[in-house]
């Protein structure tokens, strides 16, 4: 029983630290792309006001 259950904390572990990283890492990835958008959107803004 005690086996099983260190085993299944183990699991849960590792998922919820796998689950965790996937979601930073597409977390960071939408942001970057969101930051991209915004200086896209900026320079263009500013070069039609020059």
């Amino acid at each position: 029983m005690n086996q099983w259950f260190s085993g299944l904390v183990q699991t849960w572990t590792h998922y919820a630290c796998w689950g965790f990283g996937t979601a930073r890492l597409f977390h960071l990835r939408l942001f970057k792309l969101e930051l991209q958008l915004y200086l896209t959107q900026y320079r263009l803004s500013t070069c039609s006001v020059l």
